[in-house]
This record gives C-alpha cells, structure tokens and sequence, in this order.
C-alpha cells in the first residue's frame, strides 16, 4: 500500500485561504488502529500543488470554524428571526473551491453526523456554555450599553455551531457545484482514513 498523507490546512491572518498545508493528525478520536504509513506521512509538510490530481478528503467542521469567526456571520446566525446563511457558505466554500480547481486537486467534503456515544459528558458542557453564551449576549443587546458590543460580538462567535441549516445549505452548494460530500456516522476522522486506506482520497484535511 503507498504511503498516504493526512494533511491539516495552516491558516495565516494574511490569507486564509493560502495553498499551503501542514501535515498533522491527532489520534484521539477513537481511531486506534491507524495505519503506521499514514501516521509516518502525516509528519511531511505537503503543498496543495503536489497533489494535483488527486482526491483530498476535507473535514467540513474546519473550514466551518472560519465562518463561525467572522462577525457578519455570527450576527446573522444568532438574527431573529432567523436569516438564509446561503450566502456565507457560498462565500467559504466558493473560495475554497476555486482554490482547488485552480491546482487542479478533488475535494469531497466529510460532515459530521450525530455526536459520539463516547463524548456525550464533553458535548454537554459545551453546549452548556453555549447557551449560557446566547444568555449573555441576549442579556447584553437588550440592556447593555453601546461599550458592550464587543463583547456582544465575542459571545456571538463563541456560540456559533453546526447547525442543520448550516448543513442544508452546504450540500445545496455542493448540488450546484457538483462537489461530493459524505455524511459520517458521528466524526469524520474514521471515515476520512477509511477512505485513504482504501485509496478512494489520497489526502485528507483536517485537525484537533
């Protein structure tokens, strides 16, 4: 079997959406068994363009995260009532996108399905702080005064989350551009090395 690379995107304030990957893969998601091949591949530094044309499996939940940083995106995601996020998804995903194609690489998303049996304590506490987030700023835009906006804004992208319109909105994106995603069971990164060790990716892009 070749050795496989299992890549996790380096994100720089000067372009987030720079070519550049650093390989790295946390094993704490309850994947034991990772091959020692795809371990050893993970450690090289790899650049988008050395995988042209080839598959690279992409964890949805990373690229996410960026949205859930900007604050048009947090306003918008807490608005009530509620506002179509298609257009902030559209936004990532189309930059993404092209970034691929123009180094001519495959990406196929992987979403998260339900939370893990094994993380059930660990999901309640952070939802937990979640909703006592939504509180406080709740508490804030209908008390506060114009010197808490800041920190209005900060709890807003504090308690950002996978939410199913998110997830609606991102395989109609992936509809119209023709891109695959594949739901999981519960995380991704098992199904993303399954995939590599069966050769269906070549790569995968993710982190912890």
């Amino acid at each position: 079997m070749a050795i496989t690379k299992t890549i996790t995107k380096t994100l720089t304030k000067r372009h987030p959406f720079s070519s550049h990957f650093s390989s790295r893969f946390v094993i704490n998601m309850g994947v034991l068994d990772l091959s020692k091949h795809l371990r050893d591949g993970s450690k090289k530094k790899n650049n988008l363009k050395e995988l042209k044309g080839k598959r690279v499996g992409v964890d949805l939940s990373v690229w996410l995260h960026e949205l859930y940083a900007r604050q048009d995106f947090a306003h918008d995601f807490h608005c009530l009532p509620p506002v179509d996020l298609f257009n902030h998804v559209a936004w990532l995903l189309d930059e993404y996108h092209s970034l691929f194609k123009t180094n001519s690489v495959t990406m196929v998303l992987f979403a998260d399905g339900c939370p893990h049996p094994g993380k059930g304590e660990t999901d309640k506490e952070r939802r937990a702080k979640i909703d006592v987030n939504i509180e406080e700023f709740r508490a804030l835009q209908k008390n506060g005064s114009p010197e808490d906006n800041a920190t209005i804004t900060k709890l807003m992208k504090n308690s950002c989350y996978t939410r199913k319109d998110l997830i609606f909105n991102v395989k109609t994106w992936c509809s119209h551009n023709q891109v695959e995603i594949i739901g999981c069971p519960f995380e991704t990164d098992p199904q993303q090395v399954a995939a590599e060790l069966v050769e269906y990716t070549n790569a995968s892009c993710t982190t912890d």
